[in-house]
Parts: structure tokens; C-alpha cells; sequence
């Protein structure tokens, strides 16, 4: 699902009440120069990589871009 987030005039983003009751009240975001997560605050970690893991999968598709050729996007192993 995807949610369509504007700013007001004040510049202040608002976020859909359905996420906001999701979420709680109290959010984290750590963003980068083309993306952002949000999430709620306190959360384990590793808990939001594995959504996130799932989030990169339905964009993967959404994209067309096939498991052979997403290679090319990920991180190089350590």
C-alpha cells in the first residue's frame, strides 16, 4: 500500500491517521538523499530491517527489476 504524504502550508508534513494509529505518536526517521524510514520509536532494529526487507521486495516489483538483476542494487557483502 502506498500513502501519499504532502506538506501544509506551513510546511509541516502530515502523516494518514490509519499509519499514525499503527505507528504510535512517537516516531523515529532516518533518512538518506532519496529515501527515508520511519518507524516507531524505541524499536528493535532488527525487526524493522526484516519489514524493510519486505518493503524492498514489493518495490523491487513494482520497479520490474527481477532477482538477477537486483543484485546490482544491494550493498556488497562484508
Amino acid at each position: 500500500m502506498e500513502y501519499k504524504i504532502k506538506a501544509g502550508s506551513q510546511g509541516h508534513f502530515y502523516i494518514p491517521k490509519v499509519i499514525r494509529e499503527t505507528l504510535g505518536n512517537e516516531l523515529s526517521l532516518v533518512p538518506n538523499a532519496k529515501a527515508g524510514v520511519i518507524y516507531p520509536k524505541g524499536s528493535d532494529l532488527k525487526e524493522v530491517i526484516l519489514s524493510l526487507q519486505i518493503i524492498l521486495q514489493d518495490l523491487q516489483l513494482r520497479a520490474g527489476i527481477t532477482r538477477q538483476n537486483s543484485q546490482v542494487l544491494e550493498a556488497p557483502a562484508e
